[in-house]
């Protein structure tokens, strides 16, 4: 063995696995002194000793699985839950049957696995799977009904959508009163004991994560793709900032924001006083303020003014600060669209017969009900072509 080259050498491990492999590292570790050697040697038994305590890991989760086949159990379901502590989003609950053959190295606890680990085995997950079921509680019912009545409600109807009737259900941590006639053990830490509750909570994270990065799209201001909901530092700042969205749980974020209508006030003062400072600034610039706050079936304009031969119709934006992006970044398509179509509304009212017209930004950042704010204004923020 010693005469072989140390690449011949770790072509032959290749091919060797089990008794084999360890005998012939034992060889080589009494009788081939070359350094190289000693570390491939040293290298391999760590992956052995990783690859058996991996092995090892997933007898001791599948116990729970084997001993209920044993007794005639054939389709036994791992249940668990993913988000009760988040601040924003829905509660996600998967209930999974795995073949009883099933055999998947590395299925642990989802909180202890990266994302990609987490994706690779979602995919395994599901090929093994002979029917799964995901639920979600959204933060209405939440508040409602309260977090723990929220995951048993998400259970319960986790399993019975099921597409294979369960004969037994393992439950991470919640006792479930529904199913009554289908018998159950409740384990505390299941996913980190139990192999199908375990399967349940990489596929129910995997599901609630990707959803709440498609969450981050319509509200980036609270960095949802970071922080999934949780009450991460820039989260609440941002909460503090803006107030909640519409996924937020209000039971869950009473005592960080302003009750709502409160808060509804404060973002109302905040934005008549903002228009009162755009409207100045046009006005320093020589524009004839028409209307304030123009609505229409449409949409809303908050300024129209006159300039030079030129109806101007202005959106005004403001922000506490720019960490979440500029206020103006905020007048999207669909913003634009509706501004656009209520200024032709008001053109067709006013009688006039296609004037020049211009559609303008100003944006506000600081603290505006304290006087210290600064302001950009963008003339012909965005084209009218098509529609005019």
């Amino acid at each position: 063995m010693h005469a072989l080259t140390v690449n011949k050498i770790k072509s032959l491990l290749k091919t060797l696995s089990g008794e084999e492999k360890r005998k012939v590292l034992t060889e080589l570790k009494e009788k081939d002194t070359r350094k190289t050697v000693e570390k491939l040697v040293l290298r391999e038994e760590r992956k052995i000793s990783k690859e058996e305590a991996l092995q090892d890991k997933l007898m001791a989760l599948k116990s729970m699985e084997v001993n209920l086949n044993q007794e005639g159990y054939k389709s036994v379901c791992g249940i668990d839950e993913v988000g009760r502590g988040p601040l924003a989003g829905p509660l996600v609950i998967a209930a999974i049957i795995m073949k009883t053959d099933s055999k998947i190295i590395g299925i642990d606890d989802s909180k202890k696995l990266s994302h990609e680990k987490r994706k690779s085995l979602t995919k395994r997950i599901l090929e093994d799977a002979v029917s799964y079921a995901i639920c979600e509680v959204n933060p209405r019912t939440i508040d409602r009904i309260n977090i723990l009545q929220a995951t048993k409600r998400g259970m319960a109807q986790a399993v019975s959508h099921l597409k294979t009737q369960a004969d037994y259900l393992l439950i991470d941590a919640v006792t479930l009163d529904d199913h009554p006639t289908i018998p159950k053990s409740v384990m505390i830490k299941g996913d980190e004991r139990c192999y199908s509750i375990a399967a349940a909570s990489i596929i129910a994270k995997e599901y609630r994560d990707k959803l709440m990065v498609d969450y981050h799209d319509l509200y980036p201001e609270y960095d949802f793709a970071s922080n999934k909901g949780y009450g991460t530092q820039k989260h609440i700042q941002a909460l503090k900032t803006y107030g909640p969205c519409p996924i937020h749980r209000k039971s869950f974020i009473k005592n960080i924001v302003r009750g709502p209508i409160e808060n509804k006030r404060l973002n109302k003062a905040i934005g008549n006083r903002a228009e009162e400072i755009a409207a100045k600034i046009l006005k320093n610039k020589g524009h004839l303020v028409l209307e304030k706050n123009y609505t229409e079936k449409s949409g809303e304009i908050d300024i129209i003014s006159h300039h030079q031969g030129v109806y101007v119709f202005t959106e005004v934006k403001t922000r506490k600060n720019t960490n979440y992006g500029h206020p103006g970044e905020f007048v999207d398509k669909t913003k634009q669209n509706k501004i656009i179509k209520t200024a032709l509304s008001y053109l067709i009212k006013k009688n006039l017969q296609h004037p020049p017209i211009r559609f303008d930004i100003i944006e506000i950042v600081g603290d505006v009900m304290k006087e210290n704010y600064s302001y950009k204004h963008y003339p012909n923020a965005f084209s009218t072509s098509i529609y005019y």
